[in-house]
């Protein structure tokens, strides 16, 4: 008895492991890019876009808004591989450790607070929500910018060369 139920069980698995009987499943992403060893997804670009379309959106209207989110929609992909390449780079070099990344964005949050009166954070988050944008990937964003320009800043630091004579 326990052989043919180890054969039925044997069957049974070997049957519905087949591709022929597994539902067919859906693609969840692609990707768009290879950077190094990186990848850029559809959703990567997808979240960056809309993004994008909140900003202008709340920045621009009618024909000035269309026109101009065509063109940052076509630039897109080079500009997430640049900062693919940019965060790579900065990585290599260790430069987040030398960027005081939390005291900057907290000094950039208190400023933007003040500027429009905003009491809390809390109600900056909700501010910021109501505009469409994403506290957590505005966060991200700002951590790209300040290591973008921590780069920056070093590699030009480096090739300066200041002629004491």
């Amino acid at each position: 008895m326990n052989k043919i139920r180890a054969s039925l069980i044997l069957i049974l698995s070997l049957f519905l492991s087949s591709p022929s009987f597994l539902p067919s499943q859906d693609v969840v992403d692609a990707i768009v890019a290879i950077v190094n060893d990186e990848i850029i997804t559809i959703s990567d670009f997808m979240r960056e876009y809309d993004m994008l379309y909140e900003v202008l959106r709340s920045q621009l209207q009618g024909e000035d808004f269309s026109k101009r989110l065509e063109k940052e929609k076509e630039a897109l992909l080079e500009t997430l591989i640049t900062e693919k390449l940019l965060m790579q780079e900065a990585i290599g070099l260790d430069i987040r450790s030398t960027a005081d990344m939390d005291g900057q964005i907290r000094s950039m949050i208190d400023g933007i607070k003040k500027q429009y009166n905003i009491g809390s954070d809390e109600e900056f988050r909700r501010l910021m929500a109501q505009q469409g944008v994403d506290y957590e990937n505005w966060i991200a964003q700002q951590e790209k910018r300040i290591l973008t320009q921590a780069l920056i800043f070093s590699e030009v630091g480096r090739s300066i060369a200041i002629d004491e004579t």
